[in-house]
């Protein structure tokens, strides 16, 4: 059976970082990069002419109000709202289908990311863990999960809890070995569901 292609839109006012990311999904197996634009008008023309599962929003200058735009279900089409933030502002969702991205994130992180969309793991990632498996967790471990979920990078972890970034490090570990994930995205998104879930709070 043929592998899914996943189609995605790249939007940013940065033609240089439009060029970054095109190379850096262009060679992927699986994505197709279904188009690129800076503007609303020029995403609505790209919708009529496919059907993206995932939108890359470069948010850092473009400042678009993410839930406003997508509450009216005009793109909700789309699995996942990929969005990348100024270092420091972030917009706070509980919608598990916004991932928030920072300068931290790795190239192989983001394809995980878009990879996860095509395996179905957006909606499954954090459901296959059992209560069981929640409560193997101390209560740092579940803080870190928070922070995470909402899209935190090591350092404003480490500063947001009064600990070093190198046990910020450790505690990451300790968290990926428990719950047997791979990557930061199936963590952030198991974050999401269970502060959803269980109204958890730092």
């Amino acid at each position: 059976m043929p592998e899914k292609i996943i189609k995605i839109v790249l939007i940013s006012n940065s033609r240089l970082f439009l060029e970054g990311l095109r190379k850096i999904l262009a060679n992927e197996d699986g994505i197709e990069i279904a188009g690129e634009c800076s503007r609303l008008k020029e995403l609505d023309s790209i919708f009529k002419e496919s059907s993206p599962e995932v939108l890359f929003i470069d948010n850092r200058e473009l400042k678009w109000d993410i839930e406003k735009l997508f509450q009216g279900g005009k793109y909700r089409k789309n699995k996942v709202m990929i969005i990348l933030f100024t270092e420091g502002v972030r917009e706070e969702t509980g919608n598990p289908d916004f991932v928030t991205v920072n300068h931290d994130t790795t190239a192989s992180e983001l394809i995980a990311i878009i990879g996860s969309v095509r395996e179905g793991n957006n909606q499954t990632a954090a459901a296959v863990h059992e209560d069981s498996e929640i409560q193997n967790l101390t209560n740092m471990e579940l803080k870190i999960i928070r922070l995470i979920a909402s899209g935190r990078n090591n350092k404003e972890i480490s500063d947001k809890l009064s600990i070093s970034e190198k046990t910020v490090k450790a505690h990451l570990s300790n968290i990926f070995q428990k719950l047997n994930m791979k990557n930061r995205y199936q963590l952030m998104v198991f974050g999401k569901r269970i502060e959803n879930n269980s109204g958890m709070s730092v």
